[in-house]
């Protein structure tokens, strides 16, 4: 059986409070303060929760789901067991940005060389399946 990441969300206004079973390192505090939409990051490294500040222009929904995704680093999005305020949208916000990653990825290895078509070939099969997964959550809240 896989591991399942537990994610606890609150949200209060603008702050969200996120519990997870990951430590945080300052890499991940370095990310997280460089994400569009966090305002303001509070946390301790070694800890297991921070609240970040949203910015006004900023959904709190889509800012949550690319924290939540920068504290999951590369955990498939089906073995994150996210709780709280809004789970089925903030999943289906992570499912949607991780495919933007991919996305992202797939272009620049076809980019650089023919070298690296297998690997686009790769990523692409990931993606395919990661859009499924994300087509069932929806059906299953549906």
């Amino acid at each position: 059986m896989s591991k399942k990441y537990r994610v606890d969300i609150k949200i209060t206004g603008d702050m969200v409070t996120i519990n997870s079973t990951t430590r945080l390192k300052e890499e991940h505090l370095d990310k997280i303060r460089k994400c569009p939409g966090v305002y303001n990051t509070m946390a301790v490294t070694g800890r297991y929760s921070v609240t970040i500040l949203v910015g006004e222009a900023f959904d709190t929904l889509e800012t949550t789901a690319r924290v939540v995704t920068i504290i999951a680093k590369s955990r498939r999005p089906d073995r994150l067991d996210i709780t709280g305020d809004h789970p089925v949208d903030i999943r289906q916000l992570v499912v949607a940005v991780k495919l933007k990653e991919l996305d992202t990825a797939i272009k620049k290895a076809l980019k650089k060389s023919e070298r690296c078509r297998s690997r686009a070939s790769r990523l692409n099969k990931r993606r395919i399946k990661l859009y499924l997964k994300g087509q069932e959550i929806g059906q299953q809240e549906a």
